[in-house]
């Protein structure tokens, strides 16, 4: 099943999403409508989540991030697989964050923000936060908000007080120099989208989205940066992964199917029958035994 947007989900649903809108800012209070134990959602919007109550648990590669009471967290756009739990709730405020927004309001505080030399390639895509009495304090007055919506520049006003807040508290430096690798660069890296992405069930125009990008122009510029299409290149690259884990784990053809980004086991099934000549069933049967995973 294809990921869900996170964002536009939200946007669409008011009758599950309480929620608040100025200019391009968002701002969510809910408890989360999930169904599924295990589903795919992507943002084209940079993110913070703040936990009332309940748990949840998110995945991206080979790492993941426990979210419960009073735990925040930044999250990068980009693709993630969220996992509930049985009959746990999980009530949460997040608010959505466009780079042309973050840029501003770098731009316009630069003087007073830290210093951060922090190499980007260190930073996970999501940072947990460091929560003060303030920070907390902020986001239990929002709720009032929700109730009783204020004027759009008093939202305005609210939005910029999270995030001025969040990045000139030190412990925070690894949201600030994410803040600071979008503001150097006018749109995402194409090359850096898709490594970050192709493992999720996204659609071209998924990937465009967080590309910043329409889709016609991020075609045009994926062809001159790989010389191949997008639907070849992700091809490849997904039945690359799929090839590893069944090399080198015991999963199951569906749950590879699943982490490799495919729509469903039949397709995967299909094409990689169509490159390698054979099922991934026996494909994995071939292995010699001295390869063959551990269960």
């Amino acid at each position: 099943m294809t990921a869900v947007n996170f964002y536009e989900d939200i946007v669409n649903n008011p009758a599950h999403y309480r929620q608040l809108t100025c200019k391009d800012l968002l701002f969510a209070y809910y408890n989360c409508p999930q169904v599924d134990l295990k589903k795919e959602f992507y943002s084209q919007h940079n993110f913070i989540s703040y936990t009332f109550s309940g748990a949840k648990r998110i995945h991206k590669g080979d790492k993941s991030w426990y979210l419960n009471s009073d735990i925040a967290i930044f999250g990068r756009k980009g693709a993630y697989l969220f996992e509930k739990f049985e009959n746990v709730e999980h009530c949460v405020m997040a608010f959505f964050i466009p780079d042309s927004y973050l840029k501003s309001v770098i731009s316009e505080n630069r003087s007073q923000l830290p210093v951060t030399r922090q190499p980007l390639q260190e930073i996970d895509p999501i940072v947990k936060l460091d929560v003060t009495p303030s920070t907390r304090a902020f986001f239990q007055s929002m709720i009032a908000y929700f109730q009783d919506p204020p004027s759009e520049s008093i939202l305005e006003l609210k939005f910029r007080e999270l995030l001025l807040n969040v990045m000139y508290n030190p412990r925070n430096q690894d949201v600030l120099a994410m803040a600071n690798n979008i503001q150097l660069h006018e749109r995402p890296s194409i090359p850096d989208v898709m490594e970050d992405n192709f493992l999720y069930n996204l659609a071209m125009e998924d990937f465009a989205k967080i590309a910043l990008r329409s889709l016609p122009t991020f075609k045009r510029e994926f062809k001159t940066i790989y010389n191949t299409t997008p639907g070849k290149w992700l091809l490849n690259k997904r039945l690359e992964n799929a090839i590893m884990l069944l090399n080198s784990t015991s999963k199951s053809v569906n749950e590879i199917a699943f982490e490799s980004g495919f729509e469903n086991n039949s397709h995967f099934s299909r094409v990689f029958k169509e490159k390698y000549g054979k099922s991934p069933l026996h494909f994995r049967k071939e292995i010699p035994a001295m390869h063959l995973p551990i269960a």
